[in-house]
């Protein structure tokens, strides 16, 4: 089960692990993503539709085993550029979430859904045949 992230950070005992934030378009693949590094398809909501999903920040701590035990707070963000919200609505909440990260945001990980891939190489291809 995934937690909106003020409350998480306020009330989470590993909130001093630093965070991941996985950001992008909407549709892109965020949630996708996040469950996939968890192992778990269903700790983050998800669907098939390029509609948006999250509409809050959500957070949740991965535990990555090596020879040691490493903690992060992954956050899962709203997609930016989503018709039905207004992006500086979504900009806003993306950094209400930052500022709750108080141990810091070790990396960003964005997000390029693979739609957004295969415009681009078609029009790099169809640029360099003409």
């Amino acid at each position: 089960m995934t937690l909106d992230l003020r409350r998480r950070i306020l009330t989470d005992p590993y909130s001093s692990a630093p965070a991941i934030l996985i950001i992008g378009k909407t549709g892109s693949g965020k949630s996708t993503l996040a469950n996939k590094l968890f192992e778990d398809d269903e700790k983050f909501k998800t669907s098939d539709s390029r509609e948006s999903c999250t509409q809050f920040c959500q957070c949740d701590l991965i535990k990555l085993h090596d020879d040691e035990c490493i903690e992060y707070n992954l956050v899962d963000t709203p997609g930016i550029f989503d018709v039905r919200k207004p992006n500086d609505e979504t900009l806003k909440e993306i950094a209400r979430s930052i500022v709750q990260c108080s141990h810091g945001i070790i990396a960003i990980l964005y997000v390029i859904g693979k739609q957004i891939i295969i415009d681009v190489t078609i029009t790099v291809i169809s640029d360099y045949l003409q």
